[in-house]
């Protein structure tokens, strides 16, 4: 037993700890090492946590609503448990509501406990934290750049491998195999892009690389090409950044990569005219999905169906008026809230996200499934773009920040006039410093290159909309978004 112990703890701690080490090296470092690494098990190179989900929702799938209902409710109590008994935040909650774990034994019992908003988050991060998770099995991470205002919290080590495991589950049903091909196009900064190489291949995922910031016609082209090589079978993408070659294949009469099954759109709404427009320029499906940061709600598209199936084995999902009170009957929008299931660092219950949809019709769907769907989601990733100074368009959703320097923030925009130059708004946090400039620059840098010249500027506050909301780009400039060129795309063809 010893012996199975430690090797069950190796299985655990050695992909996080090669991970980690294989994404600070070098590029081709990270090739050599990726190529070694792409020979192993699966096992090995994502750990445990991978292959025991990936087994579970192999089975649940299929499971009856019965049997969906009483593993989350299984989850729930140990997740209720567990806050209660590790978590300050939530003891002290519990105890001024008069509220023991007892009184919490299923979903419907979530109702005796107020929401979680991303304000409770930011004030209180240290109490939110387990403390009988150790400092090295959870990490650091951040998400909501987009809103103008930032969030850092504690996931698990293993969150992004049991993640993963999720992603490869929904994108099966569009024929998608663990170490399939992939070209991704999605925010992702490519070493040396600056030098002229906008794309660099990493062995451990088998997925080809391109930089999202260099979307001008000439490195469209050049793109293309590259993809004719490599023969992906999926492409990975933003609607925006999809769209954008997409027009470029329309206007050059180019041909879409032939060897492409499915386009993976993610991490921005997905108009239905973009979607038409995108299927019919690369002539496969264009499959989506909805999930964020925090973990504690993923929902994606079926075989048969554009709305979304809402995973249960991720998170508890609740819809909410205005008022906060429930809704339950199909097509009447409001406020998603979630209870994530897979992360125990920093639990996150009854979270009040910044995203808007409805409950889908109960007519079951034809794939079988008995999850639960929702339609309609409005996401906080609005498609707003910057303009390079060669005119290629840069998409919000690739300048959305994941590191530390948001703890120094409390909010920033964009603001343009001139292609090639921007303000960056910056609304000061405790802690900012003249260093902070320079980290905040620097990040930035890392992503825009020579497109963009930043500047920032302290302000006292982001001005909001009409609606309340938080424009992440003042744009300034006539500028042809994605979604303009989708809809008149779609219109003339």
């Amino acid at each position: 037993m010893p012996y199975r112990n430690i090797l069950q703890n190796f299985l655990n701690t050695f992909p996080h700890k090669l991970r980690s080490y294989y994404e600070r090296s070098p590029y081709c470092v990270r090739l050599a090492a990726g190529m070694i690494g792409r020979r192993m098990p699966a096992r090995f190179r994502y750990g445990s946590a991978f292959i025991r989900y990936q087994r579970l929702l192999d089975k649940s799938q299929y499971w009856s609503e019965e049997e969906l209902i009483n593993y989350q409710n299984d989850r729930l109590r140990y997740v209720i448990d567990h806050a209660y008994s590790h978590v300050p935040y939530y003891r002290r909650l519990f105890d001024q509501l008069r509220l023991k774990p007892e009184d919490i034994r299923d979903m419907s019992h979530l109702k005796y406990l107020p929401f979680l908003t991303r304000d409770d988050v930011r004030e209180n991060l240290e109490d939110l934290q387990a403390g009988d998770i150790a400092p090295s099995h959870r990490k650091y991470v951040t998400t909501g750049g987009t809103s103008g205002k930032p969030l850092g919290f504690y996931i698990d080590k293993d969150s992004s491998v049991i993640d993963w495991a999720f992603m490869v589950a929904q994108w099966k049903r569009v024929g998608f195999q663990l170490d399939d091909k992939r070209a991704v196009l999605r925010g992702r900064v490519v070493e040396n892009s600056d030098q002229e190489r906008l794309w660099e291949y990493d062995p451990i995922h088998n997925e080809l690389i391109f930089s999202s910031y260099h979307l001008s016609d000439e490195s469209l082209g050049t793109y293309l090409e590259v993809m004719g090589r490599y023969r992906p079978r999926f492409l990975h993408s933003y609607p925006s950044t999809a769209m954008i070659l997409a027009n470029y294949l329309r206007q050059s009469k180019n041909p879409a990569p032939p060897s492409l099954q499915a386009l993976l759109i993610s991490s921005e709404n997905m108009l239905d005219s973009q979607r038409a427009f995108l299927e019919q320029t690369f002539g496969c499906r264009a499959y989506s999905w909805y999930g964020h940061g925090e973990k504690c709600i993923l929902a994606g598209e079926c075989e048969f169906s554009t709305q979304y199936h809402i995973f249960p084995e991720y998170g508890i999902v609740e819809i909410v008026d205005n008022e906060g009170e429930p809704i339950t009957t199909p097509g009447v929008p409001g406020v998603l809230v979630g209870t994530g299931l897979i992360s125990s660092s920093m639990p996150f219950i009854r979270y009040l996200t910044d995203d808007m949809a409805q409950w889908a019709s109960d007519v079951p769907c034809e794939c079988g499934r008995s999850y639960p769907r929702i339609e309609n989601v409005h996401g906080r990733w609005n498609q707003e773009v910057l303009v390079a100074r060669s005119g290629a368009l840069i998409s919000m959703a690739a300048l959305n920040l994941h590191s530390a320097v948001y703890v120094k923030i409390k909010q920033f925009q964009f603001y343009q006039e001139t292609p090639g130059e921007a303000i960056l708004r910056v609304v000061r946090a405790p802690g900012y410093t003249e260093d902070t400039d320079r980290e905040i620059l620097d990040e930035f840098n890392r992503k825009l290159g020579h497109s963009i010249q930043l500047q920032i500027a302290y302000v006292s506050s982001i001005e909001q909309t009409m609606r309340g909301k938080y424009k992440f780009i003042d744009q300034k400039l006539e500028v042809q978004t994605p979604m303009m060129m989708g809809s008149k795309s779609t219109q003339s063809n």
